[in-house]
């Protein structure tokens, strides 16, 4: 008679062998939907920038009021630039569009997990607005 082979712990054999990958797997989806979200947040200030830039129909105001509202976006959400890293560059282009072009360094540490050493990335965005010639000026008069 041949005996039969003990089953006992296989399954818990099975689980340490398989859980690294599965946790290795985990927080790869993590990291990567954290900087999609970086990434989004990038665009998202490149288009504020640029509404803003045509907002105040040029002058000197357009690249400032681009700054302060790109700064804005990355604030609300979270991310910090490092220091004198947030670029916005505006610039009128044909037929009355405003482009900005926004560029952000900051750390991996802060985009991905807390406590990964600090090496550095820069997200950069463009994105055009039109000018808009019948805004109003802040009365209800037609």
């Amino acid at each position: 008679m041949r005996r039969r082979r003990d089953d006992r712990g296989q399954a818990t054999m099975e689980l340490v062998i398989l859980a690294p990958f599965i946790v290795l797997v985990a927080v790869f989806a993590l990291a990567a939907g954290r900087w999609s979200e970086a990434s989004s947040v990038a665009e998202n200030a490149a288009q504020t920038a640029a509404e803003s830039a045509a907002i105040s129909n040029g002058g000197p105001g357009a690249s400032l009021a681009a700054t302060d509202a790109a700064a804005g976006v990355f604030a609300s959400h979270g991310l910090a630039c490092e220091a004198n890293s947030l670029v916005v560059r505006v610039h009128s282009g044909p037929v009355g569009l405003w482009t900005a072009t926004v560029s952000c360094q900051t750390s991996m540490a802060q985009v991905l997990f807390h406590g990964l050493p600090h090496i550095p990335f820069t997200f950069t965005a463009t994105s055009s607005a039109p000018v808009v010639p019948y805004r109003s000026s802040g009365s209800n008069s037609p």
